[in-house]
């Protein structure tokens, strides 16, 4: 397990709050998708702006998903960005994606991309 203390204060309290999250080797912190709303809302509650999220199978291996990226980033971007993350999650985003490869496998995680 990661120490929080290498994380950044938003993967620290993702780490503290969910079991079974998945840690990258650059320290990023990904929560299962059915903690994934939550998340936004913890971040939503912290003030942390919502950059993007992307979504993964994490098994033997990690398996990235096209269809599951969303950049609420982009200039001139005028959206809630929770609003449209939690839209997401709960429609085009409640089922594990389909457009990986034949041997993905695993749990599906969401990585939830924030900034200060």
């Amino acid at each position: 397990m990661t120490d929080p203390r290498d994380t950044s204060p938003f993967e620290g309290e993702l780490l503290a709050r969910f079991s079974d999250t998945y840690t990258t080797s650059g320290g990023e912190v990904w929560v299962r998708y059915e903690d994934a709303v939550t998340a936004i809302d913890l971040a939503q509650t912290q003030g942390r702006r919502l950059l993007g999220m992307e979504g993964f199978v994490v098994g033997q291996s990690v398996y990235p998903s096209m269809s599951r990226i969303a950049d609420f980033s982009r200039p001139g971007y005028q959206g809630s960005a929770y609003d449209e993350a939690k839209a997401l999650l709960i429609g085009p985003w409640s089922e594990v994606p389909d457009d990986m490869h034949a041997d993905a496998a695993g749990s599906y995680m969401i990585d939830i991309v924030v900034g200060d």
